[in-house]
């Protein structure tokens, strides 16, 4: 990762040789969500640069193809080629919801 401001490529030793398809950052860009290999989530807090949160077993049956973070900084969202949208808790690495929708094939 490469901090904007400075320049400076930042390591994070445990994403280390994993490919990551998916990331994004919480509002207030102190961490960052990501979906790697398979079907697996990953928040890093980038003050530290250590894993926050891994969610491991999410469900879902398609690759992860978006993540979203609630205003609150809470709750992430993912979706997946599988067409569901799940809700987690991050304090509690709980699935809160699930919805289902159709694909646009």
């Amino acid at each position: 990762m490469v901090d904007i401001k400075s320049g400076n490529r930042e390591e994070f030793a445990s994403l280390e040789g994993k490919h990551i398809t998916c990331t994004r950052f919480d509002d207030v860009g102190s961490r960052l969500g990501d979906r790697i290999q398979g079907r697996d989530i990953t928040v890093m807090d980038l003050s530290t640069k250590t894993v926050h949160v891994e969610l491991v077993e999410t469900g879902h049956r398609g690759g992860i193809s978006a993540l979203a973070f609630a205003p609150d900084g809470k709750t992430l969202v993912s979706g997946s080629e599988d067409s569901q949208i799940l809700v987690w808790d991050l304090a509690t690495r709980r699935r809160r919801d699930r919805c289902s929708g159709t694909s646009a094939k």
